[in-house]
């Protein structure tokens, strides 16, 4: 893969109670440092994690993708999904995570000329 852009996705915790601890949220963000990912600062129950398409693709086992040619193109699953397998996670952290997904593209805003 000669072009191998970074990209982010949003991991969502879940969750049964109001909030999370502060351990729950480590342990889940500790893995996905562990795997390589720049992990964000969690907001609410969930937080981002970035990284090379590469990278995106060996965790998660699935192709990722982008329109090179379009800049600020949204990354898909192949199909054109946006949710991220969890299949790949350890055992210990599916319960916990309850999705990994990239954000939609933002709505398209005409302005009158």
């Amino acid at each position: 893969m000669a072009f191998d852009p970074t990209v982010s996705a949003v991991v969502q915790l879940a969750t049964g109670r109001d909030h999370l601890t502060q351990q729950e949220i480590a342990k889940a963000k500790g893995h996905f440092t562990a795997a390589g990912f720049e992990v964000h600062a969690p907001l609410g129950t969930s937080f981002s994690i970035a990284g090379k398409r590469s990278l995106f693709e060996r965790v998660f086992g699935q192709s990722i993708t982008i329109d090179d040619e379009t800049i600020g193109a949204v990354a898909t699953v192949e199909g054109g999904g946006l949710e991220l397998s969890t299949t790949s996670l350890p055992e210990e952290l599916k319960a916990q995570v309850k999705g990994v997904s990239f954000m939609p593209p933002p709505p398209m805003v005409f302005a009158d000329l």
